[in-house]
């Protein structure tokens, strides 16, 4: 009992350790603070121990405490309006719910906010110490907010499953999710689930901070061996660019997940992690659903669904499901991997579409011999990521891909 009662404080402790051998580096907490873990931890510690004293009750001063950290991060970040609109956002958002907005109110938010999505590695930016411009404000406020808005609306607008105010902050300013924001983000509402407080995954924490320690140590070798591979047109490692990429994709997925979903664990929610064994999977779209457990949900709740319908009606359900699964992996491919990455549109369409193709023919591997399934499904994973790497790793677009082909 009182290791229960002092495993916030045990997290804090470790996290600033960690932090101060420069251990966690690549780890950063919105809004822009590549240094705040620290400070992220304490809330993270203030918001479990709120929950433990006043269990479901006091939810009005849950959030506002949310609130005043976020404000304290963007005065320290020197974005004070930035933290204004975000702690605003869930509150205009369920407000316009209740009032029944016309539907395609949230395809004007989508559209606006790609393009200022728009960049890859933005935060790359901090370092290089360039001055914070408007443009890169607004992306870094829809990099935090995009996925979640889209989710939120189909839910509470398209569905009419209205969620209360309490939830919509839940859903958007819970301290799980200012870590790394552009993975937690693709959490849809319905995966938020209340769970017992004493019920902390003590070993995903664990696990999303040794993984984390891994991939700092990791990165820059790893990046520098990639790079070359492809940079200096060294033909006879190329092979071996898609198993280290698929590793390497694989700790930097797994960090992210468990820390997440530990964190939620500890005040009293239930989040399964986006990270589950992917190398035990089947067939190429098991090894998604492993892989990118929130990724495909908000593909399948946002995308696919609505698509599903319009397909079969046009195309009758067997080939109806197969193009819209190919449409949604080449939208929300493209979508998803525009926004993370420095490449161009074109290219992100291309691999997208190519990724929903190889998936897609993989529905007839479930009837195959199950050794050979996963040989092809493994065959495919490295040559697809072989593929990717050079447009979503070093922002190639056609030019720079023919060139490299053709020697």
């Amino acid at each position: 009992m009182v290791f229960w009662h002092l495993c916030p404080m045990l997290f804090v402790a470790a996290v600033a350790l960690a932090e101060s051998m420069g251990v966690l580096n690549f780890l950063w907490i919105y809004p822009l603070l590549t240094k705040g873990l620290s400070f992220w931890s304490f809330l993270l510690a203030c918001d479990i121990y709120w929950v433990r004293i006043f269990e479901n009750t006091r939810k009005e001063g849950r959030v506002l405490l949310w609130i005043f950290f976020l404000l304290s991060f963007c005065v320290a970040a020197g974005v004070p309006g930035l933290g204004i609109c975000t702690a605003l956002l869930p509150l205009i958002l369920w407000l316009l719910a209740r009032k029944r907005p016309p539907k395609f109110l949230f395809l004007l938010f989508i559209l606006a906010a790609i393009p200022l999505s728009h960049g890859g590695f933005l935060f790359g930016q901090l370092q290089n110490g360039k001055e914070l411009s408007t443009p890169f404000i607004l992306r870094i406020f829809f990099v935090f907010t995009f996925f979640r808005v889209v989710a939120w609306w189909v839910k509470n607008v398209f569905r009419n499953e209205r969620q209360d105010l309490f939830e919509t902050y839940t859903y958007f300013l819970h301290p799980a999710f200012w870590l790394q924001p552009f993975h937690a983000g693709y959490l849809i509402p319905d995966k938020i689930r209340s769970g017992d407080i004493r019920d902390v995954k003590f070993f995903w924490i664990i696990s999303g901070l040794a993984f984390s320690i891994v991939f700092s140590l990791l990165l820059e070798p790893t990046a520098s061996f990639l790079n070359s591979a492809f940079l200096n047109n060294r033909i006879e490692v190329l092979f071996l660019v898609g198993p280290i990429a698929f590793l390497f994709t694989m700790i930097e997925k797994a960090r992210i997940s468990y820390l997440t979903a530990g964190i939620f664990s500890m005040s009293g929610i239930k989040v399964e992690p986006d990270f589950n064994k992917p190398w035990l999977a089947k067939t190429l779209f098991d090894y998604w659903r492993r892989f990118h457990y929130w990724v495909l949900e908000w593909y399948w709740d946002v995308i696919y669904l609505p698509l599903v319908l319009i397909t079969s009606r046009r195309f009758g359900d067997k080939w109806g499901r197969f193009i819209a699964l190919l449409l949604t992996f080449s939208l929300g491919g493209s979508i998803s991997h525009y926004i993370a990455y420095p490449a161009p549109l074109s290219s992100c369409l291309f691999v997208s579409a190519l990724f929903g193709l190889v998936t897609v023919s993989h529905y007839w591997l479930e009837k195959m011999n199950p050794i050979l399934s996963k040989v092809i499904t493994y065959l495919s994973i490295w040559i697809l990521y072989t593929i990717a790497y050079p447009v979503f790793g070093l922002g190639w677009g056609f030019t720079e891909m023919l060139r490299y082909v053709g020697g």
